[in-house]
């Protein structure tokens, strides 16, 4: 009997305590998936850079692979790049946007520089997902360019001759061979029409042009090549010297002019430099001009395009005076120079309507006396003393004598009448020049 009781009280607690398990197994089992609800496991986005093609000095495409877009929806995708290792969206990219599938996709890569390494990634982000998801790296290096250059104004012109010349600022990766002018009498010259042959490297380079034919308007262009081909630089023009024609050191064309025993310069003077090619100080402010002491030059009322062609620059005496203002075989005459000029057409009296432009064309109304018998061709470029004045109305030209140490002598010629008349002014006044031919 007490046999049967132990066992009776032995199965009691055993079923007391399978309710307890089966209770706490469903607890477990609830929390357990209450948990993994909460974690929100997903599928995440993943890429692939792919292969690099069409690679040219300044561009390529880029393959790229959405493997798999994972539970969000893709908001941006693309290529990004840069010439360090692990580029990010923050370097270089292309902007390829929304995308619901997944799949290949290619970027063009543009804008790059040549004969350079860069790296590559795919990369993509979504608007839920603050992690930017990126590919493999891949690289690429572009091809050489072309070089980049620039072709030099055209200078010391004559009948069959000129200098030009050019400046090669990039190589576009590979050594320069070959540079050089090329010209012709149609626009756009290549090597295969005249050209010259002046050396390899980047720089700048002058260049000589020869056989030119008299009087004929060429067009220039530099070239420079390398392992990539031939690159040219801007097209600039210029015409041949026609016989007895010259220039100063800018190019500017001037024709001379035999009166009696001398040659003169049938234009007023252009230049802004002097003949060792130092430039000469343009002074536009009227105060700083008044009380210059050195070498300084103007346009009329400083308007350069109005006034240029026509009627040269103004100089004061200090520029002048460097001896170096009038091209090379040239130079600005003397107060005795200016007189034998004078008596030869006959006398102060009559020598300036001799001298000046018919017409009103260059000259107030009425002009009174002027025949240009002479070929002298003088207009009335005024002058510049504290203010601009007598434009159309009188030309003066300095001499190279001065009178004391503030004044030198200039002739005059006025619309109002025939007088060539003999002045001395303040070295700082503004007048034009005019060159006589060395002996």
């Amino acid at each position: 009997m007490l046999k049967n009781e132990l066992y009776r009280n032995k199965l009691k607690k055993r079923n007391y305590y399978i309710p307890l398990l089966t209770g706490s197994l469903l607890i477990f089992l609830a929390f357990l998936i209450y948990s993994c609800d909460k974690l929100d496991i997903k599928r995440v986005t993943k890429v692939k850079t792919g292969s690099i093609t069409n690679i040219t000095s300044n561009s390529c495409t880029a393959e790229g692979t959405i493997i798999d877009k994972g539970e969000e929806i893709i908001e941006e995708h693309g290529h990004c790049w840069s010439v360090t290792k692990n580029p990010s969206i923050s370097d270089s990219i292309t902007h390829l946007g929304f995308r619901s599938t997944t799949g290949s996709f290619t970027s063009n890569m543009t804008g790059l520089s040549s004969n350079t390494t860069y790296y590559i990634k795919v990369y993509s982000y979504s608007a839920n997902n603050t992690d930017t998801v990126y590919g493999n790296e891949a690289s690429l290096t572009t091809n050489p360019g072309l070089p980049s250059l620039t072709t030099a104004p055209m200078s010391s012109i004559t009948e069959t001759t000129a200098t030009g010349g050019g400046k090669i600022t990039n190589n576009g990766g590979t050594l320069v061979t070959a540079r050089g002018v090329c010209w012709s009498t149609f626009q756009n010259p290549t090597i295969a029409d005249s050209k010259s042959d002046d050396g390899s490297g980047t720089g700048d380079f002058e260049s000589n042009l020869t056989g030119l034919t008299v009087a004929t308007n060429y067009y220039v262009r530099a070239y420079a090549t390398n392992s990539a081909g031939t690159a040219y630089g801007n097209q600039v023009s210029f015409a041949s010297l026609q016989t007895g024609q010259f220039t100063d050191i800018e190019g500017n064309v001037y024709n001379p002019v035999t009166i009696g025993t001398q040659v003169w310069m049938k234009e007023n003077l252009k230049t802004t430099k002097t003949n060792d090619n130092n430039s000469i100080p343009n002074i536009t402010e009227n105060n700083a001009w008044t009380y210059l002491n050195s070498p300084g030059y103007c346009w009329y009322n400083n308007e350069k395009d109005k006034y240029r062609d026509n009627y040269g620059a103004l100089y004061n005496w200090y520029a002048v005076n460097t001896g170096k203002l009038c091209p090379v075989g040239w130079h600005v005459p003397s107060d005795y120079e200016w007189n034998t000029l004078i008596t030869y057409l006959g006398g102060s009296d009559v020598a300036g309507g001799k001298m000046k432009e018919s017409g009103t064309l260059f000259w107030i109304s009425p002009n009174i006396g002027a025949t240009n018998e002479s070929g002298f061709s003088a207009r009335g470029g005024g002058q510049r003393s504290e203010v601009f004045a007598g434009q159309m109305e009188v030309g003066y030209w300095w001499s190279a004598t001065a009178q004391d140490y503030a004044f030198a002598w200039i002739t005059s010629i006025g619309a109002s009448g025939t007088v060539a008349g003999k002045w001395f002014f303040e070295k700082q006044r503004g007048f034009s020049v005019r060159c006589i031919k060395d002996n």
